[in-house]
């Protein structure tokens, strides 16, 4: 929609709503900063269902994303001939397959076309754009008890019986009328 792609072209969250059906604009917030609001621990009552499943091709994965604006205009000058806004994201996590240090210091790129309104918001569109590709494709599932409440996008914590230890994103939710919850969860990778 219109207002979703004005809010992104700041660096917002979609026109959503929250648990109390209020609307909500909000500016986005990486997976990695967000609160973690519920942990899955092994044992704890929680099935992850050792369902994994990723979805990349591993070489095609970017370690820099490059955002571009080609019709920038300051704000409140009307009159100035466009100029271009260029934001930058880069991985640089040690714990990344994907960074440039562990791709032998070479730079795999992807750029897109964005609208933005400030040099603040496509570094922050960039950065966004670079993570949700980085980290977008690593799921498992979990079953749990209807009382936690999860919705997408919260952050968890995942502590599984062979000892794998990683902060997730819910990313798909199927709530039947009796039993179990079942959630899809997207690993989290941070770019620092």
């Amino acid at each position: 929609t219109v207002v979703n792609e004005l809010l992104g072209s700041i660096n917002y969250w979609g026109l959503h709503t929250n648990r109390l059906g209020e609307f909500v604009i909000a500016p986005y917030v990486l997976p990695a900063d967000r609160p973690v609001v519920h942990e899955f621990i092994a044992g704890d009552g929680s099935k992850l269902l050792g369902e994994y499943d990723s979805e990349r091709d591993f070489y095609t994965v970017p370690n820099r994303f490059i955002a571009v604006c080609d019709d920038y205009k300051p704000q409140g000058n009307d009159d100035a001939d466009p100029v271009t806004l260029v934001g930058v994201a880069e991985n640089h996590n040690p714990d990344s397959v994907f960074s440039f240090e562990a791709r032998g210091n070479r730079w795999v790129d992807e750029y897109d076309q964005v609208e933005a309104t400030s040099h603040d918001d496509i570094d922050g569109i960039a950065v966004r754009r670079l993570a949700a590709i980085t980290g977008g494709g690593d799921y498992v599932d979990v079953q749990y008890s209807p009382e936690v409440d999860l919705w997408r996008d919260d952050l968890v914590h995942v502590v599984t019986a062979a000892g794998d230890d990683y902060l997730a994103t819910v990313n798909e939710l199927e709530i039947p009328e009796h039993g179990l919850v079942r959630a899809k969860l997207r690993k989290v990778v941070g770019l620092a």
